[in-house]
């Protein structure tokens, strides 16, 4: 009966983690950063890589019991994308690696609507992205915290649906963001 309640809470815990927008912090509705130290501590996989391409949608939500099972009443589509990786700037990844991003929720009996705030990733664009693997299935990442994502050119932006993110995160030049990550991923091991 403990191991089961246990289990459970655990469950449940994986699953407010992998889908952000569940959780509040400081009155805002997404678990976020407000540095990039934070968000290199936040994160298991940092990466710079281009969007390749849109890849097909998965259900994140988890049967509490057995996580490598779909949650029997409860949605949570994730949007997949392929990512042609360009350098891995924390932990590992392979060189195209699939990303999911939570986009809209539901029940199964009422059905799934995107969120308001469903922000997609650019195909042909180039990003920073702030990754954690799925707890059941590793070898896919799932964006780890708000914002989890900085579009990069000549300068660097962070796209988020957290609306506080461009206060703490205005837009930079893009070598002085990539030194700046540099120091926050050196400080975060």
């Amino acid at each position: 009966m403990v191991t089961t309640v246990r289990m459970i809470l655990v469950g449940a815990l994986i699953l407010i983690v992998a889908c952000g927008p569940l959780m509040r912090t400081d009155g805002a509705p997404y678990v976020s950063a407000k540095s990039l130290n934070e968000l290199a501590r936040a994160s298991d996989v940092v990466l710079l890589g281009v969007i390749e391409k849109e890849s097909g949608i998965r259900n994140l939500a988890r049967n509490p019991r057995d996580l490598t099972q779909e949650d029997p009443n409860i949605v949570v589509i994730g949007q997949d994308y392929v990512i042609d990786v360009a350098r891995v700037l924390k932990g590992s990844t392979a060189g195209r690696s699939t990303v999911t991003i939570a986009r809209g929720r539901g029940t199964s009996a009422r059905g799934v609507k995107d969120d308001q705030d469903w922000l997609p990733l650019t195909v042909g664009e180039q990003y920073v992205l702030f990754l954690k693997p799925l707890p059941y299935e590793p070898s896919v990442l799932a964006l780890a915290i708000e914002p989890s994502r900085f579009r990069v050119a000549a300068q660097v932006t962070a796209e988020s649906p957290w609306e506080q993110a461009p206060s703490y995160f205005p837009p930079m030049e893009r070598d002085g963001f990539l030194a700046a990550l540099a120091v926050a991923i050196a400080s975060s091991r």
